[in-house]
């Protein structure tokens, strides 16, 4: 019973925030959540587990039941750890101190505090490092790797760096001989190992079990797309395939996209269709074959244009060949002049007219519109961007905007309209994205921009550490106040009433508390390891412990900083670790010296 209480008291620190704030603390994020668990849908940008987590643990009643669900998980977690490597002398009053002053003074709550995964990363970690070092019962193993599986689904970087943590821990633990001393059994590195792969394994699972796609959720590739873009790694790389790729001369032969200037969308077969006389209209880009056409020389000045996605040429309706605002169709190819087409570059720029060899008319997008579905026909020449065509070689649609790229991975991925939005957006972007990510990370031109780029954003992440990141007011167009609205409507007022959402929190001196903190807690590990005095009171489990949680720490940052985005909101989930081994190698070291003092004073 004592365990049950000291746990529901570290429960209600650890929603310290949440109460603070009158409310469970949410972001921007924090709605797709809510609607994804409750709706049941694979966000496209996020896996779905964390959803349901907030579904079932809110009793579909209220938020406030997730945070504490939460909270508990972590507050158990915590005083497994401080069991494990706090000394007895410590006690449960100290321990306690310790998670009280990790409330007070570091970013602890705030995260378990809001409606985020991140939280779970602090739980995966705390989580790895029980099972690999802690002496428990089975039943508690079983309870670790619940939570250390559940904390790798609940978001793609969590199994990424789970995964670099156990990679990290193998060589220490062979040169230190942790193996061989028993302080890190084999058998529960193994049990690590697989159930890591369980989680990789369990992840497209999900994902086929709702949407029968067996495929990691989530669309990693777009926030790397992203941050490549942002470090300029892109742009290196646009300018060197572009010049090949954005067709200013027609070649003999080649796959390429065609696209209307003035709209910006691609010629498409309507409907994927592989029949005789199906309509040639424009649509968004959807880097599928039916927006894949090769352009083939048949005899001097004039090409063929085929459908990837049903071999068939591109063609003037026979029936109407050459009057004005005929249609083009696709049909078995004949060899006759109404499936021949000439190209006529303008101004030795990337645009071309494009002119059929019967009726000499120029293609056309009918009445200059720009909606998805406006016909390709034939028309009189006229000069305006509806007759102009951009031709790119496939998979290269990027090249069609490499002067519009902007400066953010933010920018990039949720401006309206924008360039991801133009070249595929979360469904339809991976296989192009793929081929410049893996010639970005693996072509030995290109390796060291990426390489460099990675350290430098790893050590950016590692100092971004404020507390409140994406934590402010949310209006009735917001998807938190949306999500709320449809899923848990009767927290809809004080969701509103919050201080959150009434721009009442202040984070100034909070962060300024935290950045001593985190600076006084490195001065107090490196004096406990620099001397001897000190370094003696610690004890070898408990060097593995503050091994591996550095190595959290540096993981966390190159996964978020490197492969997705520098912020302060994922840098700070995880930097209290460093005041929490500061406070256990005090007390360790400390309380005992002080009671053997009162012991011989009496």
């Amino acid at each position: 019973m004592k365990k049950i209480f000291w746990t529901l008291l570290g429960t209600l620190l650890l929603i310290g925030a949440a109460l603070y704030n009158q409310f469970p603390l949410v972001t921007s994020d924090s709605g797709t959540y809510i609607l994804s668990g409750f709706k049941f849908f694979i966000p496209a940008d996020r896996p779905i587990v964390y959803g349901l987590f907030v579904r079932h643990s809110s009793l579909a009643v209220s938020l406030w039941f997730t945070i504490i669900f939460q909270s508990l998980i972590l507050s158990y977690l915590l005083w497994l750890t401080l069991n494990e490597f706090a000394n007895s002398y410590v006690g449960r009053t100290g321990k306690f101190f310790i998670i009280t002053f990790l409330v007070l003074f570091t970013g602890i709550s705030w995260y378990s505090s809001q409606i985020m995964p991140d939280v779970f990363t602090c739980i995966g970690i705390l989580a790895f490092a029980l099972l690999l070092l802690s002496e428990s019962s089975l039943g508690k193993i079983v309870l670790l790797s619940v939570f250390f599986v559940g904390a790798a689904l609940m978001h793609n970087s969590n199994s990424v760096i789970f995964s670099l943590l156990l990679i990290l821990v193998l060589p220490f633990a062979i040169t230190t001989k942790l193996f061989q001393n028993k302080i890190i059994k084999t058998r529960r590195f193994v049990l690590v190992l697989i159930l890591i792969i369980s989680a990789w394994l369990l992840a497209p699972t999900i994902n086929y079990s709702i949407k029968g796609e067996f495929k990691t959720a989530g669309n990693p590739h777009a926030f790397l797309m992203a941050k490549f873009i942002e470090n300029g790694a892109v742009d290196h790389y646009l300018n060197d395939v572009c010049d090949s790729s954005l067709i200013t001369s027609i070649p003999d032969s080649g796959l390429y996209l065609i696209s209307p200037k003035h709209s910006e969308k691609f010629i498409d077969v309507e409907g994927f269709s592989k029949a005789n006389g199906a309509i040639i209209h424009q649509w968004d880009y959807l880097g599928t074959e039916n927006q894949q056409f090769y352009i083939i020389k048949v005899s001097k000045g004039y090409y063929k244009i085929i459908s990837k996605n049903s071999n068939k040429c591109i063609e003037v309706s026979e029936k109407d060949t050459t009057s004005l605002g005929a249609p083009l169709i696709q049909n078995d190819y004949k060899g006759k002049d109404n499936q021949l087409f000439s190209f006529r570059n303008i101004d030795n720029k990337d645009c071309w007219f494009i002119e059929n060899k019967k009726s000499k008319k120029l293609l056309d997008i009918s009445g200059i519109s720009n909606d998805n579905g406006a016909a390709v026909n034939q028309w009189n020449f006229t000069g305006a961007e509806n007759q102009q065509f951009r031709i790119v070689r496939y998979p290269y649609c990027l090249c069609l905007y490499k002067d519009k790229l902007p400066n953010s991975a933010v920018a990039f991925l949720w401006e309206n309209n924008g360039v991801f939005a133009k070249t595929g957006a979360w469904a339809w972007s991976e296989n192009e994205y793929k081929k410049v990510l893996s010639d970005l990370m693996f072509s030995p031109k290109y390796i060291g921009i990426t390489i460099g780029d990675a350290l430098v954003s790893t050590l950016q992440q590692l100092t971004q550490i404020d507390i409140g990141s994406g934590l402010g007011g949310y209006d009735k167009n917001s998807s938190p106040y949306v999500a709320i609205a449809n899923c848990l409507k009767y927290e809809l007022k004080p969701f509103s009433n919050s201080k959150e959402n009434r721009w009442a929190l202040n984070f100034t001196e909070i962060n300024n508390r935290n950045f001593w903190i985190i600076v006084f807690s490195m001065i107090i590990i490196i004096c406990f390891f620099k001397i001897p005095l000190l370094r003696k009171s610690i004890l070898q489990p408990f060097i593995v412990f503050i091994y591996i949680s550095f190595s959290a720490i540096v993981c966390n940052a190159f996964v978020t900083g490197a492969l997705a985005n520098v912020l302060d909101r994922l840098q700070c989930r995880v930097v209290w670790f460093i005041p929490m081994i500061a406070l256990i190698l005090l007390c360790n070291y400390f309380i005992p010296v002080i009671k053997k003092h009162r012991f011989f004073n009496e």
